[in-house]
């Protein structure tokens, strides 16, 4: 059975993912900030369906934590089939109404740890010849928005980036 890496798997998008997944039978490493949501959701995945769900906290917002991520699914002896880069937040205030911690933090989790996790993850896909990568965007990526000018950008790096690397 394929292993899917989904993060922000806690609620929303990610935690849509993981159940629709999850009723295809697909096993799951599931991270997000909360250790308490992601281990509710594992165990009723894996109650419902009969799966397997790892469970990796992580606040993919900080620095490094990208690779600590990846090293600690590699130490647990997991490999990743399918990657669905999903964690990501933004916020809507006029540009310097926002510490620019904020704006670093998004630009972090948004861009630099979906980077990471794609340069990773991807060599051990490519040496099996087989796996794939989700890279979830948003509308926002298509059009630049007044008080949402660092979100929409971010998103439109990850619409960017993730078409140039399927070209390759």
């Amino acid at each position: 059975m394929e292993k899917v890496l989904i993060t922000g798997a806690s609620s929303g998008i990610g935690e849509a993912f993981a159940k629709k997944l999850a009723s295809e039978k697909a096993n799951l490493i599931i991270t997000a900030r909360s250790k308490e949501k992601l281990n509710t959701l594992a165990e009723s995945l894996e109650k419902t369906h009969s799966i397997q769900v790892h469970v990796y906290p992580m606040v993919l917002s900080q620095a490094g934590s990208a690779k600590t991520l990846y090293e600690e699914i590699k130490e647990s002896g997991l490999s990743i089939d399918v990657m669905i880069n999903n964690a990501g937040f933004g916020k809507n205030s006029r540009f310097l109404d926002t510490k620019m911690e904020f704006y670093k933090s998004m630009i972090m989790l948004n861009v630099n740890s979906l980077v990471e996790l794609c340069y990773l993850c991807l060599p051990e896909m490519l040496q099996k010849n087989e796996g794939g990568i989700i890279n979830v965007a948003s509308t926002s990526a298509f059009l630049p928005f007044p008080f949402s000018s660092i979100y929409s950008s971010t998103k439109w790096f990850v619409m960017s980036f993730s078409e140039g690397l399927y070209g390759e």
